[in-house]
């Protein structure tokens, strides 16, 4: 167990570092001065790209999951740590390689699937440390014999998810919404006004009421994994 935390700790580090990379390709091709917003207007050929490295990612990750365990609670610690690294370690890269972000509260375009994912550094941060403590509380767990997670775990895992992605899209989403309908998102014939909207959006606030209700079903599902020891 220990060389598993050990492997995917570098495996993490070395796809951060990878991630970190294309970031700065990217920044330098269309944000030559430097990240910030409102996001440049970028090919929808390019855009297609982008989306299906996010998927991408997050296949990699899976992947490296299921290898790694062999009961679904291993596969979901080992999926929850390896993500974590992954994400802590482009933040740290990218602070090397640019200096950015410059303060934990700097904000930053996280995902864009199925919208745009905006939050100040902080967020993600947190998740990611949240996501370690889950791992190794459930690794904990499981090896004390409780190898089933409750369905009360899945489902504050579940929600507690749901909800931080919802804080991630909520101030994109209700700027938009004021310009556009949700159907807009996935009409192509309104691909140009999307794309329009988009590059005039400037973050204005984070819900971070959202973030701690999520956060706090997160470990709430770890809780009761430990009440079943």
């Amino acid at each position: 167990m220990g060389k598993r935390w050990l492997w995917l700790f570098i495996f993490g580090m070395a796809m951060g570092l990878l991630e970190a990379a294309v970031v700065v390709y990217l920044r330098q091709l269309y944000y030559p001065h430097g990240f910030d917003f409102p996001m440049t207007p970028i090919p929808v050929h390019i855009l297609g790209i982008e989306l299906c490295r996010e998927i991408a990612t997050i296949v990699m990750l899976l992947s490296l999951a299921w290898i790694a365990g062999y009961t679904t609670v291993q596969r979901l610690a080992w999926f929850l740590y390896s993500f974590a690294i992954w994400d802590l370690s482009y933040y740290l890269f990218l602070y090397v390689f640019l200096g950015w972000p410059s303060s934990l509260f700097t904000w930053d375009l996280l995902f864009l699937i199925p919208i745009a994912w905006t939050s100040p550094v902080l967020a993600p941060v947190l998740v990611s440390l949240t996501f370690i403590l889950l791992a190794w509380g459930m690794l904990v767990v499981e090896s004390a014999g409780t190898r089933t997670l409750p369905l009360l775990s899945w489902l504050l895992l579940v929600c507690g998810a749901v909800v931080l992605i919802f804080s991630f899209l909520y101030d994109y989403a209700s700027f938009m919404l004021q310009y556009i309908r949700w159907s807009d998102f996935w009409n192509s014939a309104k691909t140009d006004m999307v794309m329009y909207y988009s590059t005039q959006y400037i973050p204005r606030s984070y819900n971070w009421f959202l973030f701690v209700i999520g956060e706090l079903m997160l470990l709430g599902s770890l809780f009761v994994y430990r009440l079943c020891r």
